[in-house]
């Protein structure tokens, strides 16, 4: 399970794999082995079986899948061995081989001492000092890092390192707090399509996203700009001062979007008159048809402050908040529980009326 985590995250592209040559080869030489003993196990049981005395038949049906048995195993082996380097590439990973200035650095450690050794010349801790290379390596141009390892004293030399972070194991990296919440996001965005109809399930009985909407969105209107070629300003923008009640409030389900940490975005559309003002020049104001002249003020010798109501259409996005442990098991029942709803953005505001 902690592999296939491990490969769900790699694919959503929220971490990458370093698999260095001597973790490698450790793992296909195991496997391998293992593959091979059972294996020579089974063509022992069979060379054995041969020796019974069987009908010819029966002994001829045995000899034939002996071997073939012994003509597959270095294909089986062959499968066995590039089984890891093809999961490492499905997943986006990089396998790393060693490089001469490696190979020079772990061998220095090894006369030396050095980190991750800890003591001069102990034949067995060399694999440990090449795959340590590649870490002090990485440490300076992967940031964050995350070092994987049971082995104690490549745990204990990798701490050493700027901007590295240790697991004992990879369970411990998945149980690990970022881990699992990136996880639950990525659970979420599975099942985003049955949330969405919770959300507007919900909506549907109780109304309160468009309520809130009604509650807050003139007031998130104060002080927009709003541009058209109808408004007799010089730039063709005027200010919203104040609203009326947001009327015919579109909610676009299908395009719900999760944002992580257990946020979703809603956009929505709403109408609403409000009152704009803008500067007009006064000898313009003049020329404006008597059916379209604003309320106007004296601003300076030379231009009014204007004022008039005009209707607008507002787009923008519905904010809803949940603790992302609810998301695993909200349902119509609960989600009332759960649901915190304020406006995100109000990312475009245009003259509905405009002519």
């Amino acid at each position: 399970m902690a592999f296939l985590a491990l490969e769900r995250l790699a694919k959503a592209g929220l971490i990458q794999l370093h698999l260095p040559y001597v973790v490698e080869r450790e793992f296909q030489t195991q496997q391998v082995a293992q593959y091979k003993k059972e294996i020579d196990a089974a063509i022992s049981g069979l060379d054995s079986v041969t020796k019974k005395g069987l009908e010819t038949a029966q002994l001829e049906t045995v000899q034939g899948i002996l071997g073939n048995l012994k003509i597959t195993a270095p294909k089986i082996f062959a499968d066995v061995e590039r089984a890891l380097p093809n999961w490492v590439a499905s997943i986006g990973g990089y396998r790393h081989p060693i490089t001469e200035a490696q190979a020079t650095s772990a061998m220095e450690a090894y006369f030396q001492g050095a980190a991750p050794l800890k003591a001069p010349k102990v034949r067995d801790d060399i694999p440990d000092s090449f795959i340590f290379q590649l870490i002090v390596e990485l440490a300076k141009t992967s940031s964050p890092l995350v070092v994987v390892a049971e082995d104690e004293k490549i745990a204990q030399a990798s701490e050493s390192l700027e901007g590295v972070s240790v697991h004992r194991s990879l369970i411990a990296f998945i149980d690990s707090t970022p881990v699992q919440a990136e996880l639950l996001d990525l659970d979420i965005v599975q099942n985003l399509p049955s949330i969405q109809d919770v959300i507007k399930s919900y909506e549907g009985s109780s109304g309160n996203i468009a309520s809130l909407l009604e509650q807050k969105g003139g007031a998130a209107l104060v002080w927009k700009k709003v541009y058209s070629q109808s408004i007799p300003d010089d730039n063709h923008e005027a200010t919203i001062t104040s609203y009326y009640e947001p009327e015919d409030i579109e909610l676009d389900f299908t395009e719900l979007s999760y944002y992580g940490y257990g946020e979703f975005g809603l956009p929505f559309t709403f109408v609403a008159t409000v009152s704009i003002d803008y500067y007009i020049f006064k000898s313009d104001y003049f020329t404006l048809d008597e059916k379209r002249q604003p309320s106007v003020s004296d601003h300076n010798d030379h231009y009014y402050e204007a004022e008039e109501e005009r209707q607008v259409r507002a787009s923008g996005v519905i904010k809803l908040s949940f603790d992302p442990a609810a998301l695993k098991s909200l349902s119509a029942e609960n989600i009332e529980e759960y649901i915190s709803i304020d406006i995100d953005s109000m990312d475009e505001v245009t003259l509905e009326d405009d002519d």
